[in-house]
């Protein structure tokens, strides 16, 4: 397997070739939300976003070697299961969710964005653009998407980090790096893959 393209993180360690300080990326920390219980094993959480240019071919060494490493720190860290959060668009989304489906301990849970749904309290009317087959969507229905992922994940008692992967030098994912920055803003520990450098 290649090492992943250069990383940058908050409160994470890095794979061979990455950029970024160093500590533990999914380790233990405070968080809101229900205790542990006996009958379910003790988990860890990651937080998937990533361009939709992200190729199956091209990229999947750089997906499989970031996930492999957060289910080897979750397990280090004494958890028995891993769940990843996406967005369900194609690209980094969805090869993550096949990713899970290819390992045992692992599951996905998808949030698609709702573009034609209702809109979110802080749009402005007349805000909604057309959109195929004559229905007019939000456009701004995926960062609501994404700061719901995001809230998702703050309220787990569990360890939990957000891996954000970018396709090329030239992509710029404003999806991507949107949850990305809420993700950073809510203080959840992250991993940045990009061509280009840190993020």
């Amino acid at each position: 397997m290649n090492a992943p393209a250069p990383a940058r993180s908050g409160a994470a360690t890095a794979p061979s070739g990455a950029r970024r300080p160093s500590g533990p990326a999914i380790a233990p920390q405070a968080a809101t939300g229900p205790p542990e219980t006996s009958e379910r094993p003790s988990g860890a959480w990651v937080l998937v976003t990533g361009s939709r240019a992200f190729k199956a071919k091209v990229h999947r060494d750089v997906l499989d070697a970031a996930l492999t490493q957060a289910w080897d720190e979750a397990r280090h860290f004494g958890r028995q299961r891993l769940t990843i959060i996406h967005g369900t668009a194609p690209g980094a989304d969805t090869l993550a969710a096949k990713w899970a489906l290819q390992h045992p301990g692992v599951f996905e849970i998808g949030h698609p964005a709702d573009w034609n749904g209702p809109c979110g309290p802080n749009c402005k009317p007349g805000h909604r653009k057309p959109g195929r087959g004559g229905a007019d969507y939000c456009p701004q229905a995926g960062a609501y998407r994404n700061q719901l992922m995001v809230n998702t994940v703050l309220r787990l008692d569990e360890p939990r980090i957000c891996l954000a992967f970018f396709a090329s030098a030239t992509e710029d994912s404003a999806g991507t790096a949107d949850c990305l920055r809420r993700a950073r803003l809510a203080g959840l520990p992250w991993r940045a893959y990009d061509p280009r450098g840190p993020r």
